[in-house]
């Protein structure tokens, strides 16, 4: 058995493959509604749509209609996301459908859920519970101007009014 200890280098890269094609939008009053279709290049060679593509719709899906919330001001960004997979995307299946409802708005952070279904309804793929930091923007500074050395975190112990590891540089 021979082993190979060198990589194949290509001398021609490969082009970014097509974004999911988003065909239909309903936002309003804390619920999302989306049509999404993956490309072919999306699927794996067994034919399956990768976890981080669920995930991806699934956030997005949150994250709207926490969006169909929020005032001139403020801005959001995901905190954390638990995803529960129940059945593969397989290539071949055409649109999902994704769906999401606000559970709770605060002043500091916004709940929602999401599921991704077939465009029929009749099979559900994932679900998604999100918390989302809701944020003033302009208290933000632009975030090329955060270094890694700027942010605080477990490293030095310092945690934010919550008892979380703060992770935006106040």
């Amino acid at each position: 058995m021979t082993q190979h200890n060198e990589w194949e280098i290509q001398s021609d890269t490969p082009a970014s493959p097509p974004a999911i094609r988003i065909e239909s939008v309903a936002i309003r009053d804390g619920k999302a509604v989306f049509v999404a279709t993956p490309h072919e290049c999306h699927f794996t060679p067994a034919g399956l749509l990768p976890c981080g593509h669920v995930a991806m719709l699934l956030d997005w899906a949150c994250a709207w209609a926490v969006h169909s919330q929020l005032v001139t001001e403020q801005t959001y960004a995901t905190r954390d996301i638990k995803i529960a997979y129940y059945s593969p995307v397989c290539a071949g299946i055409g649109p999902l459908r994704v769906e999401a409802r606000l559970l709770s708005f605060g002043l500091k952070t916004a709940f929602a859920e999401a599921e991704l279904i077939d465009s029929s309804g009749t099979t559900l793929y994932a679900t998604a519970k999100s918390s989302l930091l809701v944020l003033d923007k302009t208290s933000l500074r632009p975030c090329a101007s955060i270094s890694r050395s700027d942010q605080t975190g477990p490293r030095n112990g310092r945690r934010d009014k919550l008892g979380a590891a703060a992770t935006i540089m106040t």
